[in-house]
């Protein structure tokens, strides 16, 4: 699946010299800058224990990252904060949007343009992997749709970049990362505003905290029957990790993409090394905090294929709000 079809070990003792190829491929240069953006980061200040988890999250570099870092966001349900994707792309797209807000009516073109490349340039830098891939296309969509003033739907944008990336590369539709990427993106689309407009908070905190929860709530549900399936657990804190987690991802995407940007200004870019380090310090207690209470991630015997497409329509016809809890009472029980 991976174009993998030989493999040797050798002892490090046998490498006589490294060449570099006369032709580098367009991944083989997106992985050249993002690891020139990483000495970047160690050179403004970001802690050596903090490197790894911000690399992850900002970059999807996650060979740096602990072991036991990585153990505590997947058994806190907040594993996809390092898988960059819609996520990210959503945050910098609106990040880019609202920074460009000067160019809102005259140059609203242009505005949107700016948002496009910034996009696929993040893209690039992350090193062009299928879920961001997918992700940079659809909200390619549905900014182009905007600007020619056209309805866009989402669902449709979601489906035309899968065929996309299937037709180019077809085996990726057996990856995980592909398939949990798309189910979560579906679901939001589908089921989000229905859930949100079941309880429209009085203020502007608990508004906001109600639309991360919702979000929260249609993705896992979403994604439930293939993480049971694939991962044979289930986090059972997923929401209160997500409340907290996500923000300070969404800190350290923002930051850590403005670094290469002032990282010639001594001043500027240590203070975004003191919000990177301090948001990546959070997240990393929350997940310990939460990976250590009791049945954080009750084990699960697995389900087949058969049986994840069985769960897969229950969770459709269920009020999907309540799947996730029963779900996790009902694991907790056994």
């Amino acid at each position: 699946n991976r174009g993998i079809r030989y493999f040797s070990i050798i002892s490090i003792k046998d490498i006589r010299e490294y060449r570099r190829p006369v032709h580098l491929s367009l991944r083989h240069k997106a992985l050249i800058y993002r690891e020139k953006i990483i000495n970047m980061y160690r050179e403004c200040g970001i802690d050596d224990d903090m490197l790894g988890l911000i690399s992850a999250i900002t970059l999807g570099r996650k060979d740096m990252l602990d072991p036991d870092q990585k153990e505590n966001f997947r058994k806190s349900g907040v594993m996809h904060v390092m898988a960059v994707s819609g996520l990210h792309t959503g945050i910098i797209s609106l990040f880019v949007l609202n920074a460009l807000f000067f160019l809102k009516r005259r140059f609203n073109g242009l505005r949107v343009a700016l948002t496009i490349f910034f996009l696929w340039l993040f893209a690039f830098v992350t090193g062009l992997t299928p879920s961001v891939l997918r992700a940079t296309l659809m909200f390619s969509f549905l900014h182009a749709g905007n600007l020619v003033k056209r309805p866009v739907n989402g669902i449709n944008s979601v489906l035309a970049s899968a065929f996309i990336l299937i037709m180019i590369r077809p085996a990726v539709i057996f990856e995980a990362g592909f398939l949990l990427s798309f189910s979560a993106v579906i679901y939001i689309i589908s089921f989000y505003r229905k859930l949100y407009l079941k309880l429209v908070p009085g203020n502007y905190i608990a508004e906001r905290t109600w639309q991360l929860i919702s979000v929260t709530l249609v993705a896992q549900a979403g994604t439930l029957p293939l993480t049971i399936s694939l991962f044979n657990q289930f986090p059972s804190y997923f929401i209160v990790a997500n409340l907290i987690v996500i923000p300070m991802a969404s800190l350290i995407v923002i930051a850590g993409c403005m670094v290469p940007l002032f990282h010639q200004l001594p001043l500027i870019s240590h203070c975004l090394a003191l919000v990177l380090n301090s948001a990546a310090g959070i997240a990393s207690f929350i997940t310990r905090t939460v990976a250590t209470l009791p049945m954080a991630s009750p084990g699960h015997p697995g389900l087949t294929t058969t049986g994840c497409i069985f769960l897969t329509f229950a969770v459709q016809s269920l009020p999907f709000c309540l799947s996730p809890f029963c779900l996790s009472i009902w694991l907790q029980v056994q």
